[in-house]
């Protein structure tokens, strides 16, 4: 089973490939992903094992939450691939994924990533079992119910985090970790036109057009006109 992976919800590209029980990974960090560079790590990674794209059996992806940028890079090039390939896609929870080194940790596993807005996506588990589901919060929310979990809990997160109750992690979704998750599925994969990014919020763009919109400013003139400003 060859299966490739990849996670965009992020500053980073990640992407791996699962092959014969062994994982090969490459990332990048960047401000935001970009496709060009998002095949450039795609056919280093394939050149470096020795692959071609028609060898792939599966697909898997890093849903999100996270970038909605960052997310259309990675969704635009594997809903391409598996299409034109006739292969089979999953899509994997990028909070999960994270949280997926840390399966045999004997502790709850709070992870936690910045939404902006005053907002954090959290999701919480103990040795892979769900604690807590994942969720859209604010981040007094978030820090209350982290609060709520026995002691010691660890908080996993790519960002400086000012939550002092926890023992501090740090780290990105991992297309490693995707790539593992997809090899454990029994379930039979979705249809390809139901694979979408899991987005718990609006994008900027839509919270922009579900405002009112503003009357235009209308000053008179000497003629008995109006000009528009």
């Amino acid at each position: 089973m060859r299966i490739l992976a990849a996670d965009t919800s992020s500053r980073r590209i990640s992407l791996a490939l699962f092959q014969g029980g062994e994982i090969i990974e490459i990332s990048q960090s960047m401000e935001s992903p970009s496709a060009a560079r998002f095949f450039v790590l795609q056919d280093a990674l394939l050149a470096a094992a020795k692959i071609q794209l028609d060898a792939l059996d599966c697909l898997a992806l890093g849903s999100g939450p996270g970038s909605f940028t960052g997310l259309r890079v990675s969704f635009a090039a594997f809903r391409c691939l598996a299409w034109a390939r006739a292969i089979p896609l999953y899509p994997v929870c990028s909070l999960e994924a994270m949280a997926y080194p840390y399966r045999s940790l004997d502790a709850p596993l709070i992870v936690r990533v910045p939404a902006r807005r005053g907002q954090v996506y959290q999701y919480v588990s103990h040795r892979g079992q769900v604690l807590q589901e994942l969720a859209l919060l604010p981040c007094a929310e978030a820090s209350a119910r982290s609060l709520s979990l026995p002691e010691p809990r660890f908080l996993l997160s790519p960002a400086d985090d000012e939550d002092t109750e926890c023992v501090r992690l740090f780290g990105y979704p991992d297309a490693a970790s995707i790539a593992a998750l997809a090899a454990d599925r029994t379930d039979p994969p979705p249809k390809l036109e139901d694979v979408l990014p899991l987005y718990l919020r609006p994008s900027d763009a839509e919270m922009s057009l579900s405002r009112p919109a503003k009357p235009l400013n209308e000053t008179p003139c000497s003629g008995g006109s109006a000009r528009i400003l």
